[in-house]
């Protein structure tokens, strides 16, 4: 799922185009999930959500491809890591 590709527990060996993603200005990475932030403000997020590092609000099954996370919008900066996400609002607030 970390490659968005839509597959589970598949090996790629030649870099795969993430589809569904455009005017992307950062991406960052965590243990096993993914992350990206459009020139919208919005973040996309896929890959492993065992620790709920998607921010949907769950720690449902694994997401396979990009999915808007909703309740964050007007970020200017991303971050992930082993099993986390924070992202940077323009407000200047910072959110876990």
């Amino acid at each position: 799922g970390q490659l968005g590709d839509g597959t589970r527990g598949t090996y790629r060996i030649t870099p795969v185009q993430v589809s569904g993603l455009g005017n992307i200005i950062a991406i960052t990475a965590g243990y096993s999930h993914t992350v990206a932030l459009k020139d919208d403000g919005t973040v996309w997020a896929w890959g492993s959500n065992s620790d709920g590092e998607l921010g949907g609000g769950t720690t449902s099954l694994p997401r396979l491809t990009p999915g808007v996370v909703s309740d964050l919008s007007n970020v200017s900066a991303i971050i992930a890591g082993f099993y986390y996400t924070a992202a940077l609002k323009n407000d200047g607030t910072v959110w876990a």
